[in-house]
């Protein structure tokens, strides 16, 4: 975020007088903020988000009074690396290392940050890459499961579009394969 953005920024939370969704404010006095890792952990989670440290919500967002911002700044670091599980920008679910996955995984909503449920945090896993379940083998197939050769209890398994495979699982379209006429009663059509 650069300085403009910044103005314009805390000028919209003063309006509201409370953190926006995609903002979260902490004054950060003496120490890094115990509950910046939920925060932190909740826009890994979500559609990103901005921390604004420095800044006192209860006093329409004027700068904190003794903020350290170096001190600060250090210790945003650490916890985006070290407090937090994966590393922020890595992966999701993100969270907070000390309280496990399931007591530690948020996303934001509204001013602040939700727990996510089971269900949340098992589809962020499920959504980290390419889903692999279809390329596990089929329980009770065989080596190659497209193999087209007829077999006693598969009479049709040679048929493709119309044609016959040969015993080896060559495909003949010289041969069609057999097809079935239905008749109706009382016609004759289809009848050869």
């Amino acid at each position: 975020m650069d300085p403009a953005e910044l103005t314009t920024t805390v000028a919209l939370l003063r309006r509201w007088l409370t953190d926006l969704g995609g903002i979260e404010v902490k004054a950060a006095i003496r120490d890094f903020p115990t509950s910046a890792p939920e925060s932190l952990s909740a826009f890994a989670n979500g559609d990103g988000g901005c921390l604004i440290l420095g800044l006192e919500e209860s006093a329409n967002f004027r700068p904190a009074p003794g903020f350290n911002a170096v001190r600060i700044r250090d210790a945003l670091a650490d916890a985006c690396h070290d407090q937090v599980v994966p590393p922020i920008r890595l992966q999701k679910p993100c969270h907070v290392k000390a309280r496990g996955e399931f007591n530690g995984s948020f996303i934001r909503g509204g001013d602040g940050d939700q727990r996510l449920t089971a269900t949340e945090i098992f589809l962020l896993h499920a959504n980290r890459g390419q889903p692999s379940e279809d390329i596990a083998p089929v329980a009770r197939s065989g080596h190659d499961p497209m193999d087209r050769r007829p077999r006693p209890g598969r009479p049709h398994a040679g048929t493709v579009h119309g044609t016959r495979a040969d015993a080896d699982g060559t495909i003949d379209h010289r041969r069609p394969a057999a097809t079935a006429r239905a008749r109706q009663p009382g016609s004759d059509h289809g009848a050869r």
